[in-house]
This record gives C-alpha cells, sequence and structure tokens, in this order.
C-alpha cells in the first residue's frame, strides 16, 4: 500500500490502529466519529460489536442503517450497547441477497378481524400482515405483528407520540420485519429494528430510579409484652413451698431467693422452684 493510500482502521486488544484490513471498511477518523458520535461513553468492546455488525451486514451508521443504543439492563445494573437497525437496512439486506422479489401489500385489521389494504379508522389497528416474496418459494412468507406487542408507552400508561400518530405506519414496519427475517434468517439473525424494540422501555425505570434502594416503610414499633397477672399464692401453698424449703436445709440466704423469685407462684412449682434453686450458685442466691 502507498503512502498516499488511505490509512483504515480496526479494532485490536482495545486499541485503535492502522491497517488495510477494517471490519466495515472505516478509516480511522470515521472510526473515532462513530466513538464519538455514534457510540458516545461506550467501551472498546462495545465498539468492536458495533463494528463487527456494520461489517457483517454492510449497513452504513453515517446513513442511519445501522444504530448503536444504549438501554438499561437489570443483569448488569447499567446501561448496555445493543445494535439495531432500521427497516430500510432490513430492505438492503434483503436485496443484496438477489433473492428478494419484493413484498406484498401492507394489511391491517381491527377488532372486526376483517383485513384492509388502507387504514382510516381514527382507532390504532390491532394488528398488521405483510408478507415477503423470496426466490425459490412457492408463496410469500406472511407475518403478523399485534399492536399490542410493539406499541411503545409512557410510564403513565398512554401511547409515545410516534405510536400514537402513526399507529398503523410503525405496526406496519414491525410487521415487515418480522416478514424479513423470517425470508432471510441467516443474513438477519439477531438483528431488530427500533421500532420492534420500543416497547423494551415500556417497563422501564430510569437507571437512576433503579439505583435508588425501595423505601422502606416505617416499622410499627412493637406491641408491649402482655402484662402476666400472677396468681396469688393461698396459705397451703405457701406452707408448702416452705416445708420443702425447710426439708432442703436451706440458708437464710437462700430462703430470701426463693421469696424473691417464686413467692407468687403457685404450688405446683414448688418442685420446680427446688430443683432450679440446686442450680443457682451462691453468689447468685447472695444477691
Amino acid at each position: 500500500m502507498s503512502e498516499k493510500s488511505t490509512a483504515m482502521a480496526t479494532v485490536h486488544e482495545g486499541a485503535i490502529t492502522q491497517s488495510s484490513q477494517l471490519p466495515g471498511q472505516f478509516n480511522k477518523d470515521q472510526v473515532d466519529l462513530i466513538k464519538s458520535q455514534i457510540i458516545k461513553n461506550g467501551s472498546d468492546d462495545e465498539l468492536k460489536i458495533f463494528l463487527y455488525q456494520c461489517s457483517r451486514t454492510g449497513l452504513d451508521p453515517f446513513a442511519r442503517q445501522i444504530y448503536a443504543i444504549k438501554r438499561w439492563d437489570d443483569e448488569t445494573r447499567r446501561e448496555v450497547v445493543g445494535v439495531q437497525v432500521s427497516i430500510d437496512g432490513l430492505r438492503l439486506i434483503a436485496e443484496r441477497t438477489g433473492k428478494y422479489r419484493g413484498q406484498t401489500p401492507i394489511m391491517w385489521c381491527g377488532k372486526d378481524g376483517v383485513w384492509k389494504d388502507i387504514w382510516l379508522s381514527e382507532e390504532q389497528p390491532l394488528a398488521a400482515k405483510v408478507g415477503v416474496v423470496k426466490s425459490g418459494f412457492i408463496e410469500p412468507l406472511y407475518r403478523v405483528a399485534r399492536f399490542s406487542s410493539y406499541a411503545a408507552k409512557k410510564k403513565d400508561g398512554s401511547l409515545t407520540m410516534m405510536w400514537r400518530t402513526k399507529g398503523d405506519v410503525m405496526i406496519a414496519k414491525c410487521a415487515e420485519a418480522l416478514a424479513l427475517r423470517t425470508a432471510f434468517p441467516h443474513e438477519m439473525s439477531g438483528l431488530y429494528t427500533s421500532d420492534e424494540m420500543d416497547q423494551a422501555e415500556n417497563d422501564d425505570l430510569k437507571p437512576t430510579e433503579k439505583l435508588k434502594p425501595a423505601k422502606q416503610q416505617a416499622l410499627p414499633p412493637p406491641p408491649p409484652a402482655p402484662i402476666v397477672q400472677k396468681e396469688a399464692m393461698t396459705d397451703d401453698q405457701a406452707n408448702t413451698i416452705d416445708d420443702m424449703c425447710k426439708n432442703r436445709n436451706l440458708s437464710e440466704e437462700q430462703l430470701k431467693w426463693v421469696g424473691k423469685k417464686f413467692a407468687v407462684n403457685t404450688a405446683e412449682m414448688g418442685d420446680f422452684i427446688i430443683a432450679k434453686l440446686s442450680e443457682v450458685p451462691l453468689r447468685e442466691v447472695a444477691a
């Protein structure tokens, strides 16, 4: 390659180096532009993936045929770069195969289930259908896209502006993308349009909201310990415990301890009192 030849860029081990073998055939200035304008704040690995997809599909990011879209990822708890394409990009891929023979007219249907080739109702269509014609196939490859499966919504549940004002166009593009991927799975595997992925934002929260811990509700104070009404001891019960203590030849300190600890317990606790007392160290009895 002569000195005047345009230097091309490739990604190798996280660095941009000069080479004539380039993913996507981008020169270094173009790669720098992609990194600064298309994959803003993206990592080198994300840049590699995007350039690889540009090379594999032959789509031009500067013509808005392929995009790098950042979306919040619940697993990694951060925004990650995903690759998406435009419907024009899918059509271009199909055309380059040499087997694309066009498509059938787009059809829409509402609640009545009747397919129409034009949508004039003020209500949103419930579904769209289109078939892709591919050489070697007897019939078109039809696919149906339901409006409820793809429509993008705001947090309040209302449709976003594009889906509210151009719902028939948006769902038609989703049906076409489905049909194109069905007809050309090798060339379009893993490639989705932004129209198809709009609904991915429906349940998403902003990253700052996702990182906030759930607001803890103040727990009510524990209920006060129930007041146990101790049964008053009868004279007979007191005499029974007193006799049991004397038979054990308890000291005066031990007798005081029994009176302090068990004076209001019933006679049925007598055996337990004596058994427990035998386990109590003298220093505790003295206390």
